[in-house]
């Protein structure tokens, strides 16, 4: 990509592939410990989950 003198330039240039390219390097670096920390900071609950049934027509469905 070559240089460019202003965001909106640089705006107008970029194709989607560029994005998407972009985006995939950046995901690649992040570390796990990085994105846990993330969702614990934004209030996420990290810990086991455990799913709860609230009837047995539910059950039945999940088992089927």
């Amino acid at each position: 990509m070559d240089c460019t003198s202003s965001g909106s330039e640089l705006a107008r240039t970029v194709l989607v592939l560029d994005a998407v390219i972009w985006i995939s390097q950046a995901v690649k670096k992040l570390l796990p410990e990085t994105a846990t920390r993330c969702f614990e900071r934004a209030g996420f609950f990290t810990g086991e989950v455990t799913a709860s049934v609230e009837n047995e027509n539910d059950q039945q469905e999940l088992q089927n």
